[in-house]
């Protein structure tokens, strides 16, 4: 075979429906793909190390580094983290992703569940360089999710070992099931409060909209030398900084002056 180990990176092509092209690289029927070349994987490579120290220097926490765990049952199993939280389980994971992918956890969720399983630990660090943006994210581990990912990486030994193509196990995770530093997303459909508060949200709404919108123009027809305008109960005044706020007038009209 070409490769003998399951790691992370098998964890999540298992679970992202390529089990059977990891299958035909494993058993050596094709030639995985040569990443040499692609400046995106090197990229992440080479930005590994400033990664884990930038991480060390924002959160205040030391980082072992390269740890490698191997499953005492299952010989096969074995998760080369980046690195894990000095005198605890906690691994970390890090990540070089363009500046528009948001969802990095989600993406790679079956590697991050994968390594907290091997870790024995109850989350996992996320150390992320966006485009040139830095992000840190905690991510709990998922027991439920776990058992569906180790059985099927089970399943794809056997097909190893027994020569067989495995069949695609498509693990989706949806979004609001990741729980990210310790928040998680709550389905309120249930909660008659938050029903009755939507409803009248979702009845004031247009107004809101319709009030920006008288707002935006009363600003456009301030004269540009005015830096205060009123009239018919409303003044606009601009600031120091051009800025031009709307708000009531509270000066009394000229009827009302005269009573």
């Amino acid at each position: 075979m070409a490769r003998k180990h399951l790691g992370g990176s098998a964890a999540n092509r298992i679970a992202n429906g390529d089990a059977y092209g990891l299958w035909e690289e494993m058993t050596e029927r094709k030639e995985p793909d040569n990443l040499d070349d692609v400046f995106r994987v090197q990229l992440g490579v080479y930005t590994e190390s400033f990664n884990l120290s930038w991480f060390e220097q924002q959160s205040g926490l030391e980082v072992e580094r390269d740890v490698a765990i191997h499953h005492p049952e299952f010989d096969y199993f074995v998760a080369h983290l980046d690195g894990r939280i000095a005198g605890s389980r906690t691994p970390v994971e890090c990540k070089h992703t363009n500046a528009f992918n948001r969802d990095v956890a989600g993406y790679y969720f079956a590697q991050l569940q994968f390594y907290t399983w091997m870790a024995d630990a109850d989350e996992i660090y996320l150390s992320i360089i966006r485009g040139n943006e830095y992000a840190r994210q905690t991510v709990a581990r998922d027991d439920d999710y776990l058992d569906a990912l180790i059985d099927s990486m089970h399943h794809f030994q056997d097909c190893l070992e027994s020569d067989t193509p495995p069949s695609e196990r498509s693990l989706k995770v949806e979004p609001d099931e990741i729980v990210l530093d310790h928040m998680r997303v709550v389905d309120m459909t249930g909660d008659n409060e938050w029903g009755s508060e939507a409803a009248e949200w979702l009845a004031m709404k247009p107004f809101k909209n319709r009030f920006d919108h008288a707002a935006a123009n009363l600003r456009k027809i301030v004269p540009k030398d005015a830096r205060e305008a009123c009239g018919h109960g409303i003044t606009v005044k601009r600031s120091s900084n051009n800025r031009l706020t709307v708000r009531i007038d509270d000066r009394p009209t000229a009827v009302e002056a005269a009573e």
